[in-house]
């Protein structure tokens, strides 16, 4: 139980890598897609209606992708919330097999030690027994 906890605890770290990369570049996507919102001012638009409804169009069109990728962010955050809770839950169960496992090894430790004591007792009467028989 305690190898399935650490792999748990592994896959739980090879997913959270793998959000926190797809986070990042969807963060730096839209660091991006401002940057190029805020270089598109109407000054640097053609002068005539056409253009200045073109650039309209596209800084909206770019501020909506930015929306998007704001919700696709939040949803990530989430998920990667989810997985703290869920590696939490994965460590305590971990700590709580070993604990165990521990408990157990030290008590056949233990065990081992009392029955070589009781052998080597066992032994020494025999051949204390033997010697008092002896000529």
């Amino acid at each position: 139980m305690k190898r399935l906890q650490e792999r748990e605890l592994q896959s739980i770290a090879v997913q959270d890598t793998a959000l926190a990369d797809r986070y990042a570049a969807l963060a730096s996507q839209r660091d991006a897609i401002l940057a190029l919102i805020a270089s598109s001012k109407p000054s640097q638009c053609e002068s005539d209606m056409a253009g200045l409804r073109g650039g309209m169009r596209t800084t909206s069109m770019l501020r909506q992708q930015v929306r998007d990728i704001e919700v696709t962010l939040t949803t990530l955050a989430e998920s990667r919330e989810q997985l703290a809770t869920d590696r939490d839950l994965a460590e305590n169960e971990w700590r709580r097999w070993w604990r165990k496992e521990t408990k157990y090894t030290r008590l056949a430790k233990l065990l081992r030690s009392e029955a070589h004591k009781r052998q080597a007792f066992v032994e020494s009467g025999e051949l204390e027994e033997r010697q008092s028989w002896g000529p």
